[in-house]
This record gives C-alpha cells, sequence and structure tokens, in this order.
C-alpha cells in the first residue's frame, strides 16, 4: 500500500520512515489498514507539537482523548486541516448544527467538507425547508448528514422537486458564487 500511495517514502532513511510507522501504530492505526498509509503521511507532514495542539483543540470542545483518538484513526487527513477550519468546523456542527459530540465522532469525515461552499450553505438550505415546512408531514426533518452526502447533482434534483420555492432555496446555496462573480465584474 505504501508503495503504490506514498512511494517517495522509500526514499528517505529506513529509520525516519520506522519512526513515521511506530508513531501512527502508536496512536492506534493498524498497519493492515488502508487508512494507515494516509496516517504515516500526515504524521511525516506535521511536527508532534502541531499534532498535540490539534488534540488539544479538540478535547477543548469537551472530546476526551479516546474519541479524539477515534476521529483522527477514522480520517487521518484531518490532522492536515488548518486549525481554523478545524475550529470553525467543530463549533459549527456542534454549536449551530447541536450535533451531539457522538456523531462528529462517527462522521468525522464531514469536517473535511468546505464549509464555506458545501456545508453552511446546504444547512441554509435545509434550515428554509424546515421553517418553510416544505418537506411535508410525512418527513419530519430531512437528516443534515443526508444532505451534506449528496453530490452536487443529487443536492440540485433535491433542491428542484420544491417547485415555486427551488429559486428561493439556491439562494443561499448558491449565494457565495453570486457574490464572488459580481465582485469579479
Amino acid at each position: 500500500m505504501f508503495l503504490v500511495r506514498q512511494p517517495w517514502l522509500f526514499l528517505w532513511q529506513e529509520s525516519l520512515v520506522g519512526d513515521y510507522v511506530s508513531r501512527a501504530v502508536d496512536m492506534g492505526f493498524s498497519l493492515n489498514s488502508n487508512m494507515s498509509v494516509h496516517a504515516v503521511y500526515s504524521i511525516c507532514c506535521l511536527s508532534r507539537e502541531t499534532i498535540r495542539g490539534k488534540l488539544e483543540l479538540v478535547q477543548r470542545f469537551g472530546f476526551c482523548q479516546d474519541e479524539c483518538m477515534q476521529m483522527f484513526r477514522r480520517c487521518p487527513v484531518l490532522l492536515r486541516v488548518s486549525k481554523e477550519k478545524f475550529k470553525f468546523g467543530i463549533e459549527f456542527y456542534l454549536l449551530t448544527v447541536k450535533w451531539p459530540k457522538s456523531v462528529l465522532v462517527r462522521t468525522t469525515s464531514s469536517l473535511m467538507y468546505s464549509m464555506e461552499d458545501r456545508v453552511v450553505p446546504r444547512y441554509r438550505v435545509l434550515q428554509m425547508t424546515t421553517s418553510k415546512r416544505l418537506l411535508g408531514n410525512k418527513v419530519k426533518k430531512m437528516s443534515f448528514l443526508c444532505v451534506l452526502a449528496m453530490t452536487e447533482e443529487r443536492f440540485l434534483k433535491f433542491i428542484s422537486r420544491f417547485g415555486d420555492d427551488a429559486e428561493e432555496l439556491l439562494l443561499p446555496h448558491k449565494g457565495q458564487y453570486l457574490l464572488v462573480s459580481s465582485k469579479g465584474s
């Protein structure tokens, strides 16, 4: 797996690569897992202090050490996300969306989505569908997690099913693109 995904690792000193692999194993990654390749790559890109800082950041939101490690084992590339994006994502999901911490631990990859282009606009659209009662009585509340997981094409089909309200729903979703294009004009 390492040879296919990160062949440049084989150009480094064996002791250095061994140290990265050892650190990944210490974090709970199994060398039989595809995630170990991503973990080793993430670990070799960051200092121990940077990794420790990311763990401390997550713990400040009330996550225990085990929950932090679960999050990084599920999505090791999360270690490479900037602290600002990481903090904004955790705050948004916990404080705005009001996800329990356990949901964020299980769906750690949701922190990898673009907050500006995907997460926040889709949350606003879902809030509008709920406030306008567009989902009807059959579906009390569409899962935000389902909305996040949709491809862009599928999400636009989801919006289009609301007929006359679709255009209004597109405003929070595409609003950032309209602002960017008007600044460029």
